[in-house]
């Protein structure tokens, strides 16, 4: 069906000096990481130009851009509207980017899966940020990552009584109150702990996760927590890494785990 609120419009390849950025344009944009993007990628995409007077009403920034890379040459579309439908054009396009949200999961996989970001106008920081939040595992679906929960103190099953002579009374005498109870030993102070993300692509954690599980039917260690194998492997490779540089040593693989204790 056709529809009548589609601006007829021409685009063009133009001289630069041709188009001027908006007066009214109330936006301010990142002018070099767009140039970074012109440069990578190409101009993919036409400025919007009201014709009558040369304003660009979408694209301000990317003709800044192109000036600063010393282009001659843009490619524009013209659209034939008064100055207020070219206000409201303007203040449109940069409100409704400024709305925009992004699926942070897919976002992240897709920066993990493109394995740079030059050109995206992300930065290698942002990115890595992003791939970390993604490489956490979910409790309820990696849940072959954690460690061995301990049985819960106090939880256990209660100790047998000690047997009895045959014949003999189970009788107790009371105790006095000169005889109390020895007071339960106190517990030991819980270890402070400093937590320490691994951030992995998806293929990479799925191998960890099996490596982790591997060592511990390897060491026949089924509470063995996870950190600790993986301060184990450290350890060995530290020192296979030590006898490789040493030209005179040999290292045997009772060593490397004697290592890993």
């Amino acid at each position: 069906m056709a529809t009548h609120n589609i601006l007829p419009s021409t685009t063009n390849t133009v001289p630069i000096t041709d188009l001027t950025p908006h007066p009214d344009n109330a936006r301010q944009g990142n002018t070099d990481l767009i140039a970074q993007s012109l440069e990578h990628n190409g101009q993919y995409r036409p400025l919007v130009v009201q014709a009558s007077t040369g304003h660009v009403l979408a694209g301000n920034h990317t003709l800044a851009a192109a000036h600063q890379l010393g282009w001659t040459q843009v490619a524009a579309t013209f659209v034939d509207v008064d100055d207020t439908a070219a206000r409201k054009i303007l203040l449109a396009d940069n409100k409704t980017s400024d709305e925009a949200t992004y699926d942070e999961d897919l976002l992240a996989q897709l920066l993990a899966d493109l394995n740079e970001t030059e050109g995206t106008g992300f930065t290698a920081d942002e990115a890595d940020d992003l791939i970390l939040a993604l490489s956490e595992p979910d409790p309820a679906q990696e849940s072959f990552l954690a460690d061995p929960a301990p049985e819960p103190e106090g939880q256990g099953r209660a100790p047998e009584p000690a047997p009895t002579g045959e014949g003999e009374e189970e009788h107790q005498e009371p105790q006095s109150h000169d005889e109390q109870a020895p007071a339960p030993a106190p517990l030991p102070e819980p270890q402070p702990v400093a937590e320490m993300i691994l951030a992995f692509t998806p293929d990479d954690r799925s191998e960890a996760a099996q490596l982790i599980s591997s060592a511990r039917q390897a060491l026949n260690e089924d509470n063995l927590k996870t950190t600790e194998i993986i301060l184990r492997a450290l350890r060995v490779l530290l020192a296979a890494t030590d006898a490789r540089h040493n030209p005179d040593a040999t290292i045997t693989v009772n060593e490397l785990l004697r290592n890993a204790q």
